[in-house]
């Protein structure tokens, strides 16, 4: 009736109805809508689907005599272009058999309506026609990678989901238990086993894939898994075409001390990348390393046009080795920076009253001041990595801890980049002060 041009009398009569009227009883009664309405509009109903009786998911048992799989697994890179994800999530399931026993608690979110409801979406992207409630039918399992998840799999925070994935225009009706998400386009890396036999190979099949997945070496390419909040995992399975991971990637990263040999990649980052999301603010990072009379001397001469004297004093600092930090690199670009230096060397009597950076010498510790991410880059882990490496080198030069200085202001400023508490958290920093609305996190080192 949805897709075919069939009359509705001789689909009733096909499926063994006596009459247009008993057929359209019976399909009112089932589904809350008349014939001819739905081939008009078609809403998300639930059908029959057809289930596996033999679903060794359901049952928690392994596969007939235990057959072991020999095929390869094929791995490739993949671009997926953007569409939308009809779904229903649980952030306390782990696995398809524990996210199903869940989900029945959930009125309205049990296996047979959900997957009864998807069987009828119109325009799934991965439908293969099957009547199962497999990925041949479009139905795919998904992972969301979400901090307020639980770190189940590979130890990513992320909310199990089940859905279809559909066409980035799609704009049919959406059932009221069920989320609608956009998925931008992104690369994803793809672990595929061929056909299977589901009685006797699944289980063997889902242990042998996971072992590549946690084995696989990206050393010779230019990618990495990316764990980044709001990625999405796809688990596709249809034995008689493949059992497929489809996991998340992003450019390497590589991250680089400043260095007066870097400075036109420092330049070339803040000049044609950093702040170009309309934001007004405009620096080169050169302000925390000046005392108000600096500052002061340097801003007085250069009222009408602070650009140029900013850039001098950045070039400087860079020249007398004062400007210290990371850069980050994807494909050769400088997309990301770090401001990182002892806190003895920022100074005492600073531009800002509510910039705490100085320590004496002796208290041997790095400060972290300062963020500034490409907004093409945002969310994709480059500021954890640059934290990351501060920490490596600040452990490997001796220093007793890492301080960093995270703003708490109901209102932020535009130069407010110290990144937020939760990034200091995961890195294993703990508070120690708050003062003039910042965050004072510590990281012992020793």
């Amino acid at each position: 009736m949805r897709n075919g041009e069939r009359s509705l009398l001789d689909i009733a009569f096909d499926y063994g109805f006596s009459s247009h009227e008993a057929f359209t009883r019976a399909f009112k009664t089932t589904y809350g809508i008349s014939p001819s309405e739905y081939r008009k509009k078609p809403i998300p109903v639930v059908l029959r689907t057809k289930i596996n009786p033999f679903d060794r998911y359901f049952l928690g048992i392994g596969e007939i005599g235990m057959a072991k799989s020999t095929d390869d697994i094929k791995i490739y890179f993949v671009t997926i272009p953007a569409h939308k994800f009809l779904h229903i999530k649980n952030y306390e399931s782990n696995g398809y058999w524990d996210f199903w026993q869940k989900q029945k608690n959930v009125p309205e979110q049990d296996c047979d309506t959900i997957c009864g409801l998807l069987d009828s979406i119109r325009g799934k992207l991965d439908d293969d026609g099957s009547n199962e409630a497999n990925s041949g039918s479009g139905q795919i399992m998904a992972y969301i990678h979400d901090p307020d998840g639980k770190p189940f799999c590979y130890n990513i925070p992320r909310a199990e989901c089940y859905g279809v994935r559909l066409a980035p225009d799609y704009n049919g009706e959406i059932p009221a238990q069920m989320l609608l998400i956009d998925v931008p386009e992104a690369e994803y890396i793809v672990f595929e086993h061929g056909p299977f036999d589901y009685e006797q190979e699944n289980r063997s099949v889902e242990e042998k894939v996971d072992t590549v997945i946690a084995n696989f070496d990206f050393a010779d390419t230019d990618y990495c898994f990316d764990t980044s909040p709001g990625r999405i995992a796809y688990f596709f399975h249809d034995p008689e075409r493949f059992w497929k991971y489809i996991r998340p990637v992003r450019k390497s990263i590589t991250i680089k001390p400043l260095t007066p040999e870097l400075s036109d990649d420092y330049f070339d980052f803040f000049e044609n990348r950093a702040f170009t999301d309309d934001s007004p603010y405009r620096c080169y990072c050169q302000v925390f390393q000046m005392t108000k009379e600096q500052y002061q001397e340097t801003y007085n001469k250069a009222k009408e046009n602070p650009g140029p004297a900013s850039r001098e004093e950045a070039e400087r600092q860079i020249a007398d080795g004062i400007l210290k930090g990371y850069l980050a690199y994807v494909d050769g670009k400088s997309i990301g920076w770090c401001n990182a230096n002892d806190r003895a060397n920022y100074p005492a009597e600073p531009v800002y009253d509510d910039t705490p950076f100085y320590a004496p010498v002796e208290n041997r510790e790095k400060a972290v001041i300062c963020f500034e991410i490409s907004p093409d880059y945002r969310g994709k882990g480059v500021a954890t990595a640059l934290l990351q490496q501060v920490i490596t080198d600040a452990k490997a030069e001796g220093y007793l801890a890492v301080v960093g200085f995270p703003v708490v202001r109901t209102e932020r400023y535009e130069w407010d980049n110290p990144g937020p508490v939760r990034l200091y958290e995961k890195a294993g920093f703990v508070k120690t002060a708050e003062r003039n609305e910042r965050v004072i996190m510590r990281k012992a080192l020793q």
